[in-house]
C-alpha cells in the first residue's frame, strides 16, 4: 500500500483484549422526539431503496469486492474507470465515493468500503490483506455472516487519515448528502479492524504496540451549510485496552452538516508520520430528519369551553356553531367539518362518559348535526375535534362541553327580529303577539283575539328594565322584540309605518307558529328561540303580463305550521300589484307553497311554486312572481270499480285532492273530467300527481307524478298484490 504499511510480521502471541460491554440495542437508545425521526443506514440488502447502484445491483452486497485487497471494485483498471460509491437514497441520503487521496480513487487512497467479513481471529487476519475484516471475539475462520452491529452481516470499513506528511492522503474519507440537504448524523456504531487491533497489541515491522501512554483516536469534522466545521472525537484504543465490540459514537454534537470527514490519529510515530493502520468499522449510521409536528385542533380563541342551554323533549337541538367552524380550529388551516368532530355523552354531570360517537355524512348538502333527548334531565355532552392526521384537540383536554337542559314545559325567552319591508324602509316595521285559537276551518287562517294581546318585554327576560335592550329597537337591519314565552302556538302580526298617517297601519300580514320553533335543520341562523320574520311579496303574470290585484288571489301554505298565512296589504311597485306576507325565516325548517289562484278559472290555471323557503340570510324582503297559464282539462278514463283522484302536490309528501268536475259511469269503466287548476303547459307537471287504487285490495297502486293535459285512459298491471306487493 502506498502508505508504506504493507508488511506485517505475524507473531504467535496471546491477545489481552479489553472488551466494552452494557450497550443498550439500538432501538432502545433512539430516544423519542416530536421534532425528528431517526433514519438509519444498516448496510443490510434489506434495506436497500437507491435503485441499481455503482456495481450494476441492486443491493449492499453487491457492493462488497471480490477480494479484500486488489478486487475490481476498489481498485478498479484504467484511467476513466468510475470510482467506487454507494448511496442511501430514499433512506438517509448519506453518500460517499472514494476520494482521490492518491490521484486515482483507488481503495489506497481512502474510502469506505462496503464489507460483511469476520474473524475471532486477529493474528491469522491481521494484515492488509485482511483490511475489510472487522474482529468478532469466538468466531473461527473468516465468517461472511454476522459480524455487523447487533450480529447483522454488513458494515462499512474506513481507511484514511492525514497526519500533515508526506505520506498521508491528501483527502480525507467523507459522508455527505446526496440531496444536498444539511443534516444531523446522530449517532454511528464503531468497532476495530482484525489488522488495526493485531498492530495496536503486537505492532508490526513498519509499526509498534501501542505503550501505556499511546491511543488511537478517530475524529469526525463536520460542515455546516454557513462553512464552520465542529469536530468529535472518539477513542478506539488507549494503551492496551482496544474498543473490541461495536460501541455507539455520538455525533449529534457535530450539529446539522453537510459532510463529515473522518480521520484516524494517535501517537505511533514510525520516522514516516503516524504508523498504526488507519482503519475503522462503522455499521447502522443514524440520522436525524425533521417531522413536521401536527399541532391538533384547539378551541377557538374567543369560544366559552362549556355551555348551557335548555330545550324541549324530542325538540332538535342543532350544533350551528360545531357544523359552521365556530368552536374548534386547526392551528394549520385545515378545515375542520362533521368528519372531524367526535362526542360522548354523560348523564351523570360528566362523571363517567359514554363511548365515542361520530357525525353521519352529509344528507343533502349537510351534516345530521344534532342531538335529541327523549327524557327530561340533564345531559352533558364533550366534543372534540381530530383533524386529518389523527391529532386529536381530546390529547390536549381541549372539549367543548354542553349541557343540554331538556324540560317537558319552559318558559322560552324568544326574540324576534324583523327585517324591513318595501314600504318605509327608514323604519323598520313592529309585530303584535296573540295566543292562537287554532284555525279556520275554511281559509285555514290562524285565529286569535286582539284582546289576548301579549306584552313585549326587554332583552333582559324580566330583569331590571333599566339595563334591558327595550322591544321595538334594534338596528338598521331588524327591529327586535323579547318576550318569555311557555311552550304552544302563538299567532303574529305585522305593521309597518304609514307617512301619511304616521301610524303604523300598514298591514303586513302574520301567520301562526309554534314556539319554540325547531331549528334550522340545515345549519343557518334563527330558529329555536330567535325568530326571524321578513316580508315577501307575490305578484301572477300570464306570459309578460302582469295581472292586476281583483283578477288572483294568493296563498302561502306551511303545512309545517298547519296553517296558511294571513296576507297583508296589496303592495303597487313599478305598475304592478303584490300581496304582502311577513313569512317566519326558518330556512329548511320551515317549507312553504307559494299558490296563485287566478280569478277567471276559465281562462286560467293556479299555479304553485312548492317547498320554498324564507332564509335569514340578508336582511330586507323577497319577491316572487308565479306565472299562471291557460286552463287545461283532463278526462280520463278508469275501471269502474276504481278509486281515482288528482292531486295538487305541496311538500314533504302532503297534497290537496282536488275533485273532479264530474264523474261518468259507461258499463266497466268511468271517465273522471277535471277542468281546474289543470295548466295546459308542461312545465308545472311535476305540481300535481294521481293515484289509481283498489278498494277491493285485489290490485296494486299505481301512481305517478306525470298529469296530461287531454284524455287518457289508465288501469292495473295484471299482477296482483300477493306477489308483487
Amino acid at each position: 500500500m502506498k502508505n508504506g504499511k504493507t508488511s506485517v510480521k505475524v507473531l504467535a502471541i496471546v491477545l489481552t483484549l479489553v472488551m466494552l460491554i452494557g450497550l443498550l440495542p439500538a432501538a432502545a437508545l433512539a430516544e423519542e422526539d416530536p421534532e425528528y425521526e431517526i433514519r438509519t443506514l444498516t448496510f443490510e440488502d434489506a434495506d436497500w431503496t437507491a435503485g441499481k447502484n455503482y456495481a450494476g445491483g441492486e443491493n449492499w452486497s453487491s457492493l462488497i469486492d471480490s477480494a479484500q485487497y486488489g478486487g475490481p471494485l476498489l481498485y478498479p483498471e484504467g484511467e476513466d474507470a468510475e470510482p467506487y460509491n454507494w448511496y442511501d437514497a430514499d433512506n438517509t441520503e448519506l453518500w460517499h465515493e472514494l476520494p482521490d487521496g492518491w490521484g486515482d480513487h483507488k481503495f489506497w487512497g481512502g474510502g469506505h468500503a462496503v464489507s460483511h467479513f469476520a474473524s475471532g481471529d486477529a493474528t491469522t487476519y491481521g494484515d492488509y490483506q485482511s483490511q475489510l475484516t472487522v474482529f468478532k471475539a469466538g468466531v473461527e475462520g473468516l465468517a461472511t455472516t454476522g459480524g455487523g452491529h447487533n450480529g447483522s452481516d454488513n458494515f462499512a470499513v474506513h481507511f484514511g487519515y492525514n497526519d500533515g506528511s508526506d505520506y498521508s492522503m491528501s483527502v480525507l474519507p467523507a459522508l455527505s448528502f446526496g440531496d444536498g440537504e444539511a443534516r444531523v448524523i446522530d449517532h454511528m456504531y464503531v468497532n476495530s479492524t482484525c489488522y488495526n487491533l493485531y498492530c495496536n497489541v503486537s505492532g508490526n515491522s513498519l509499526t509498534p504496540s501501542l505503550g501505556e501512554n499511546d491511543y488511537v483516536k478517530l475524529v469526525a469534522t463536520g460542515t455546516h451549510e454557513d462553512g464552520t466545521e465542529a469536530t468529535s472525537e472518539f477513542t478506539l484504543a488507549s494503551g492496551t485496552s482496544v474498543v473490541t465490540d461495536w460501541t455507539k459514537w455520538d455525533l449529534s454534537g457535530l450539529g446539522a452538516v453537510t459532510e463529515v470527514t473522518f480521520n484516524v490519529i494517535g501517537s505511533s510515530d514510525n520516522g514516516f508520520g503516524f504508523s498504526q493502520p488507519a482503519y475503522f468499522a462503522y455499521d447502522d449510521v443514524a440520522v436525524r430528519f425533521p417531522v413536521e409536528v401536527n399541532e391538533a385542533p384547539t378551541l377557538g380563541w374567543n369560544v366559552e369551553p362549556t355551555a348551557f342551554v335548555t330545550r324541549r323533549v324530542n325538540t332538535a337541538y342543532q350544533l350551528t356553531d360545531l357544523r359552521e367552524g365556530r368552536i374548534f380550529e386547526d392551528p394549520e388551516g385545515e378545515t375542520l367539518d362533521h368528519s372531524n368532530y367526535f362526542y360522548q355523552r354523560s348523564t351523570d354531570g360528566g362523571e363517567t362518559w359514554g363511548v365515542v360517537n361520530h357525525f353521519d355524512g352529509d344528507t343533502l348538502g349537510y351534516s345530521d348535526m344534532i342531538l335529541i333527548e327523549t327524557a327530561p334531565g340533564l345531559y352533558t355532552y364533550r366534543f372534540f375535534a381530530v383533524d386529518s392526521q389523527g391529532a386529536s384537540s381530546a390529547d390536549n383536554d381541549e372539549y367543548w362541553t354542553l349541557t343540554l337542559n331538556v324540560v317537558e314545559e319552559g318558559i322560552w325567552p324568544i326574540t324576534f327580529y324583523v327585517s324591513y319591508e318595501k314600504y318605509n324602509c327608514t323604519e323598520l316595521p313592529i309585530i303584535k303577539l296573540y295566543p292562537s285559537k287554532g284555525v279556520d276551518p275554511v281559509t285555514n287562517y290562524p285565529i286569535y283575539d286582539e284582546e289576548d294581546e301579549i306584552a313585549f318585554t326587554d332583552s333582559t327576560f324580566g330583569a331590571d328594565p333599566e339595563n334591558g335592550v327595550p322591544s321595538g329597537t334594534g338596528d338598521s337591519k331588524y327591529k327586535q322584540f323579547y318576550a318569555s314565552l311557555s311552550d304552544g302556538w302563538y299567532v303574529y302580526r305585522g305593521w309597518a309605518w304609514n307617512e301619511e298617517t304616521e301610524a303604523y297601519d300598514v298591514d303586513l300580514g302574520g301567520m301562526q307558529i309554534f314556539l319554540p320553533a325547531d331549528e334550522n335543520a340545515d345549519g343557518a341562523a334563527g330558529g329555536g328561540t330567535e325568530i326571524y320574520l321578513k316580508p315577501q311579496y307575490i305578484t301572477a303574470r300570464f306570459n309578460r303580463t302582469y295581472l292586476s290585484a281583483d283578477e288572483f288571489d294568493t296563498e302561502v301554505r306551511c303545512p309545517i305550521m298547519q296553517c296558511t298565512a294571513i296576507p297583508g296589504a296589496v303592495w303597487y311597485y313599478n305598475s304592478h300589484e303584490y300581496d304582502t306576507y311577513l313569512l317566519y325565516a326558518g330556512g329548511n325548517s320551515c317549507l312553504y307553497n307559494y299558490v296563485v289562484n287566478p280569478v277567471d278559472t276559465s281562462v286560467y290555471a293556479s299555479n304553485m311554486q312548492i317547498n320554498q323557503t324564507v332564509v335569514t340570510t340578508g336582511n330586507g324582503f323577497n319577491t316572487s312572481e308565479i306565472s299562471v297559464y291557460s286552463a287545461g282539462t283532463v278526462s280520463v278514463e278508469v275501471p269502474a270499480f276504481a278509486d281515482f283522484n288528482l292531486y295538487q302536490q305541496m311538500n314533504n309528501f302532503n297534497t290537496i285532492t282536488i275533485p273532479p268536475d264530474s264523474v261518468v259511469v259507461n258499463g266497466e269503466t268511468k271517465t273522471c273530467t277535471f277542468t281546474v287548476g289543470v295548466p295546459s303547459s308542461s312545465s308545472t307537471k311535476l305540481n300535481y300527481s294521481w293515484r289509481l287504487s283498489d278498494p277491493n285490495g285485489v290490485y296494486r297502486t299505481k301512481t305517478d307524478f306525470t298529469v296530461p293535459v287531454g284524455s287518457w285512459s289508465v288501469d292495473f298491471d295484471s299482477t296482483d298484490r300477493k306477489t308483487h306487493d
